[in-house]
């Protein structure tokens, strides 16, 4: 979990960003090759939906293991604009 606490999309609901490493190779921690946040998304615990993001756009995580998906609405995992006090 990238986030400290929870963040509102512009619909107003919460969500949590996410990274996932992975690794490959056999071995020592020394011979196996990291890709650092390989699969990038978000999670909606008040919805119990994750998402990733696929090229641009962010899709049902069911997308990792190949069913095909729509991308979701364009506000979901990206944060709502701060309006700041002047």
């Amino acid at each position: 979990m990238l986030d400290e606490k929870p963040q509102q999309d512009s619909a107003g609901e919460a969500f949590v960003t996410f990274a996932v490493d992975i690794r490959q190779g056999w071995g020592d921690e020394e011979e196996a090759n990291w890709t650092k946040a390989a699969i990038t998304g978000c999670v909606y615990p008040d919805r119990g939906e994750v998402f990733i993001k696929r090229g641009k756009a962010f899709h049902p995580a069911a997308a990792a293991v190949g069913k095909k998906t729509k991308a979701a609405p364009e506000r979901t995992c990206h944060a709502a604009a701060q309006v700041s006090a002047r």
